[in-house]
């Protein structure tokens, strides 16, 4: 596979669509290495993959794939470099779908294997090691409505303006602020602590959704 950079061609709109339409269908048919995607070996053989992109040319994109400028690239902050997708996606989960009066609080990892500061291990999860998250979730659809991403201590320090609540019930307090002054049932799969009360495997609350 050559990998010389200087042969690079620049990616149009409907090239980064299929990228992300293939890379999306991976999901579904899953193989031990990304090149067993376009293997002509009979009992691998996935023809979509090689009529809609060649695989130099995917590998080509998925390692160049970059969302910022370096220059403009902050140490303090470990999802700088993502930090405008993310913005745009969480964006979407919201303005697209409005939930039904069921919420959950759950942990969630993300299978990751490759080498990553804030990488966790939870050996009760699936995935038992990869990238953690704090998601809500809508019960009725599971949809994603939001989604904090475990860093380690800078997590935190994303709920400067939150106060009294400790870590726990500060990452619960940002999740839920776009349902303010409504009426949810939450559920909290794991242990959160918010304001005086303790919430523990699949216990419930009737979130009251207003800031005191």
């Amino acid at each position: 596979m050559q990998q010389n950079v200087n042969k690079w061609k620049d990616l149009e709109l409907d090239e980064f669509f299929v990228f992300i339409s293939i890379t999306m269908l991976m999901t579904r048919n899953k193989k031990l290495d990304t090149k067993e995607y376009w293997s002509k070996d009979p009992l691998l053989n996935s023809p979509i993959f090689s009529k809609t992109i060649s695989r130099d040319r995917y590998l080509q994109i998925l390692r160049n794939l970059h969302f910022m400028n370096n220059e403009e690239f902050s140490s303090n902050d470990r999802l700088s470099k993502l930090g405008e997708v993310l913005r745009k996606i969480k964006d979407r989960f919201q303005s697209k779908f409005y939930p039904f009066q069921n919420l959950v609080i759950d942990e969630s990892m993300i299978l990751f294997k490759g080498w990553l500061r804030f990488k966790q291990y939870i050996k009760t999860k699936r995935h038992r090691l990869g990238i953690k998250l704090y998601v809500l979730c809508d019960c009725e659809t599971g949809i994603f409505l939001d989604f904090i991403v475990y860093v380690g201590l800078q997590t935190h320090h994303q709920a400067e303006d939150v106060k009294r609540l400790g870590s726990s019930g500060s990452i619960v307090t940002i999740l839920m602020d776009p349902y303010l002054n409504k009426v949810c049932i939450l559920t909290i799969t794991t242990v959160v602590r918010f304001y005086h009360n303790t919430f523990t495997k699949k216990n419930q609350y009737v979130w009251h959704c207003s800031r005191q």
